[in-house]
């Protein structure tokens, strides 16, 4: 798993330091893999989107040109203290909006697919 599409969801950059002087320098990125925003049935208990949080490097914040998005990640893996490997993404780059149209039960599937598609090329024709 060296890159895969995410969705990422927010992105928060914190630049500060603590009482006693030391750098708090890093970017928090919540994201999911569920590019689609799918249902999910995760259990016999548990519905819905489950999702991801990973602090980066706060040289990631200028990666970041809208949010939410659909973005190309690149992870590493590493072994955690646990001893479990850990996959983090680290490198991102943008594919497009992430615009979440809500399809009622009584809908006619190819429009709503229309209706998505016009406003991700508005959204694109005004990003560039």
């Amino acid at each position: 798993m060296d890159e895969m599409d995410i969705l990422v969801l927010s992105v928060d950059k914190t630049d500060t330091k603590t009482d006693k002087g030391d750098a708090i320098r890093g970017v928090s990125v919540l994201y999911t893999f569920n590019t689609e925003l799918r249902p999910e049935v995760n259990n016999q208990n548990s519905f819905g989107q489950k999702s991801a949080k990973v602090w980066a490097d706060i040289s990631c914040f200028g990666q970041f040109v809208n949010v939410p998005g659909l973005y190309r990640a690149k992870f590493t893996m590493k072994v955690g203290a646990d001893g479990k490997p850990v996959v983090k993404p680290y490198d991102f780059t943008y594919k497009g909006a992430g615009i979440f149209v809500p399809t009622p039960v009584d809908s006619d599937a190819d429009k709503v697919r229309d209706y998505a598609a016009k406003l991700a090329n508005d959204h694109k024709s005004k990003v560039g």
